[in-house]
């Protein structure tokens, strides 16, 4: 992340607006998100997706969507 927040500032600099909306692209968005810790209580946190891991996501969501798929034929068969 700071590597892309130096290069942001460079570009800002020395950069001109085409170079500066590629780095921007590349910026990842900042979620809050929250966990249940082993004691019942939650803590909050902020992840970063970044557009480049929306590949594994669509990995998950089509495994999901077979699993579903199968699902509805076991019972269409029972």
């Amino acid at each position: 992340m700071a590597l892309l927040e130096s290069w942001k500032q460079y570009e800002l600099t020395y950069g001109d607006e085409q170079s500066l909306a590629n780095v921007e692209s590349l910026m990842p968005e900042v979620v809050k998100k929250r966990r249940r810790l082993e004691d019942g209580s939650f803590e909050e946190y902020f992840d970063y997706l970044f557009k480049d891991d929306d590949d594994g996501n669509q990995k998950t969501l089509s495994l999901l969507q077979k699993a579903e798929e199968w699902r509805r034929r076991m019972q269409a068969n029972q």
